[in-house]
């Protein structure tokens, strides 16, 4: 009978193991390995999930009455850290204007790391502080700076692909700078 894997003898004099063909059975060691590598990931995609479906419970129903203005493929990226402006969304954004507020999200698959990259954002109008034309690699767009209710200072770069109709539905008429 002959066997898969063989020990032999390097020149040295240690023992060392050749390469097996297909079909020999794995150590004990192989086993592990692949067992920790598969709990690992579904940790990470549990947690994805998790913090996707906190972002998401923390959105509001909004009525196809009171939406002023919806784009459903829009890019954009957070100023928050240097992770979040590396990143960003390109053409996975979706934003929606309303009389009291401005929703920033994404669409599934990127919403389960939209949380992550700083770009699950429900903002009251009233705490938009300015609106700025942004340009960046020849795409034209906008800044968006805002507090949260804690008071806390946030800034977006947003790339609609109508960017005056969302302009308009903000307040701004195109080439005047926000402020409340």
């Amino acid at each position: 009978m002959s066997r898969f894997c063989e020990t032999v003898r390097s020149p040295r004099g240690a023992l060392s193991r050749e390469s097996c063909s297909v079909g020999q059975p794995m150590d004990a060691l192989e086993i592990a390995f692949i067992c920790l590598s598969a709990l690992g990931g579904f940790i990470a995609i549990g947690y994805l999930v998790r913090t996707s479906r906190k972002a998401r419970s923390q959105r509001p129903v909004i009525a196809a009455e009171e939406i002023l203005f919806q784009e459903s493929f829009a890019s954009g990226r957070s100023l928050k850290n240097l992770f979040t402006r590396a990143g960003g969304a390109n053409n996975c954004l979706r934003l929606v204007i309303t009389k009291e507020l401005l929703l920033v999200t994404s669409w599934f698959p990127f919403s389960l790391i939209s949380p992550h990259s700083d770009l699950e954002h429900v903002i009251p109008r009233g705490t938009i502080l300015s609106v700025e034309p942004y340009s960046a690699f020849r795409r034209k767009g906008l800044q968006l700076a805002y507090t949260d209710a804690k008071g806390e200072s946030h800034s977006l770069q947003l790339f609609p692909r109508d960017l005056n109709g969302f302009l308009r539905a903000l307040g701004f008429p195109q080439g005047e700078r926000g402020g409340d």
